[in-house]
């Protein structure tokens, strides 16, 4: 077995960590930000299948599988599977389901926070990532080490307060930075924000999360649980990056609010929390969504918004990969 490096720990350097562990190797993660802090923040993100990709819709599904895996490691759940409700044309979609369940048609108070629709489609493998406690267990479970890394190669890292570490692979899972180590030209970056809201009332089991694509009613938006007593709502159109963030954040405030006004009469239209988040468009694949696992001068890594639910099995792929690549 190898002694293996992993510069990153947002939920994707943590998987890898953990999963490289698994196999047998020794694993040291570094990162300069807390563990969980960046694009990993949060604490919960949607679980779906429901995706305009055939392939992604297959990973989601093996992805869905690991989920279960950590769960039993965990003792405890990290997804609460609270359903996937969907709202406007999912034609797209809609043929990509079938081998997993398709979509159940459903009409009126499908979503007990919201108004009434005349048509509601539900993925009933759709879930509410627990994210913080998924972070947590992760991070028991591999060696973190906060430090800036300067510099990287196959063989090892530098770090800007702890000098050369020598390794037998280096994987790189650093978000926007991982395209500097791998090489690559950085591309796009966008930038989306959600917002918190308190439920006006108690509600056990909590609810679905909702994709919303009918502009008919709204503009577009996505939502999840955000803990027991938080409903978050984010706006589906990201920004450039380009725009000042307390610029964006104020825009997207005044847009989400009135959402929740016009669509949640189970929320108090007062934002509470925010989270903005920053990512870079997948250079290889549908527009939003997916990842590309890269090779560089044998320094592997992580390309794409590599999206919180696929985080068990980026971690196995890269592991897999890691594993191959050492024993040649």
């Amino acid at each position: 077995m190898a002694e293996v490096i992993v510069v990153g720990a947002g939920v994707i350097g943590l998987a890898a960590g953990y999963e490289l562990g698994l196999a047998g190797h020794t694993v040291r993660v570094v990162s300069a930000d807390v563990p969980g802090s960046c694009q990993s923040a949060g604490r919960t993100r949607i679980f779906r299948l429901a995706h305009a990709d055939g392939p992604l819709t297959e990973a989601a599904a093996r992805s869905l599988d690991l989920w279960e895996g950590w769960e039993a490691a965990a003792g405890a759940p990290l997804l609460d599977r609270t359903g996937l409700l969907l709202t406007g044309d999912m034609s797209d979609r809609e043929p990509h389901l079938g081998p997993f369940g398709g979509l159940r048609q459903l009409t009126g108070r499908a979503h007990p926070l919201a108004v009434e629709q005349e048509r509601w489609l539900l993925e009933r493998t759709g879930a509410a990532t627990r994210a913080e406690e998924a972070v947590r267990f992760l991070q028991a479970r591999v060696d973190v080490t906060l430090d800036e890394v300067v510099g990287v190669d196959r063989r090892g890292v530098h770090l800007a307060g702890r000098g050369r570490w020598n390794a037998d692979a280096v994987v790189v899972c650093a978000g926007p930075e991982s395209y500097r180590w791998l090489g690559l030209p950085l591309p796009q970056r966008l930038r989306s924000v959600r917002f918190s809201f308190a439920l006006r009332e108690p509600l056990e089991p909590g609810a679905p999360c909702w994709i919303h694509r009918d502009e008919r009613l709204c503009e577009p938006f996505y939502a999840v649980m955000d803990g027991p007593d938080h409903y978050s709502v984010g706006l589906s159109n990201s920004a450039s990056a380009d725009v000042p963030e307390a610029e964006h954040i104020r825009d997207a405030h005044r847009r989400a609010t009135a959402v929740v006004r016009r669509v949640f009469p189970g929320l108090v239209p007062i934002a509470e929390r925010v989270i903005a988040c920053e990512y870079c468009v997948n250079p290889c694949g549908p527009a939003h969504d997916g990842w590309d696992i890269r090779c560089r001068d044998g320094v592997v890594g992580v390309a794409g918004p590599s999206l919180f639910k696929f985080a068990p099995l980026l971690g196995r792929l890269i592991e897999e990969r890691v594993t191959a690549a050492v024993a040649a």
